[in-house]
This record gives C-alpha cells, sequence and structure tokens, in this order.
C-alpha cells in the first residue's frame, strides 16, 4: 500500500504484515502426518486408520480457521488436540475461555460436533451431525472469541 507524501514531502511506502499462522500450526500437522501413518488396529482394538479424506478435511479445517482468525483470536488458533477416530475419522478439538468444540470428522468426512458450554455452574452440552465446512467454522469462530 504506498501512501501520499509525507511531512518531509516523499512518498512513504508502508506495508502492512498479518501474521503468518502456518509456523505455528506445524506441530498440528506433524501430528496429522503421524495419523496418516496409522495402520490397521492401530488402538489394539480394531480401530480403522483415518481416511486420507478424514485427514484432508481436517487439515483444510485447520488452516482456515489459522488464515481467517489468527489475528483476531484470543484463544490458540491451533487445536487443542488433533486426535484419530476408531471408525477412521479424525477429532480436532478447540478449548475457548468459556467454551470447548470437538468436531468429529468421519471417514467419509462428513462433520459432526460436540459443543460444550462452561458458562453456567453446569455445563450445557450441544451436538450435531452433517455440518458444512462453513457452519464448522462459524462454531470454531464462537469458541475462539
Amino acid at each position: 500500500m504506498t501512501t501520499g507524501p509525507s511531512r518531509s514531502g516523499v512518498s512513504e511506502r508502508v506495508t502492512v504484515v498479518r501474521p503468518d499462522p502456518l509456523p505455528r500450526l506445524e506441530p498440528t500437522f506433524e501430528r496429522l502426518v503421524h495419523l496418516a501413518e496409522l495402520g490397521p488396529d492401530w488402538d489394539s482394538y480394531g480401530g480403522a486408520p483415518p481416511t486420507a479424506i478424514a485427514i484432508a478435511r481436517a487439515g483444510l479445517l485447520i488452516l482456515t480457521v489459522a488464515r481467517r482468525f489468527c489475528a483476531s483470536s484470543r484463544a490458540p488458533i491451533e487445536p487443542f488436540a488433533v486426535m484419530p477416530i476408531a471408525d477412521g475419522g479424525v477429532q480436532l478439538e478447540w478449548r475457548g475461555a468459556t467454551e470447548d468444540l470437538e468436531l468429529d470428522i468421519g471417514p467419509d468426512g462428513v462433520i459432526g460436533y460436540l459443543l460444550i458450554d462452561r458458562r453456567q455452574d453446569e455445563r450445557r452440552f450441544e451436538e450435531g451431525e452433517g455440518l458444512s465446512s462453513s457452519e464448522a467454522l462459524e462454531l470454531v469462530k464462537r469458541v475462539l472469541h
């Protein structure tokens, strides 16, 4: 972005730099690579390894969260936890100041969620299945802000 002349009469160039969230996400993506390397029966109870679809959808969701909310979030943008699900899916968990969110990405890429509201003395739970990516992002935004 270029501005007009300064008080000295010389044009100045101002560059606005947004923080790059990718270095912060390196351990998270290393975890996804580890999940992709799991074999059958990874949990010794017959667990299926995460599918390529689940891992790809999880990675895209994590990256989108980072790029959209890095500058505005009060909470860490990287998931608190990234773990395999025995059906071949991937679970992502974010923790905010008053709410926690678990996104379960099924082996077919379908997103389900559990939202835990800790604002009251008694925790409240909300869950659903078949979220679009934009609906999932809205839930993450709610927890991070």
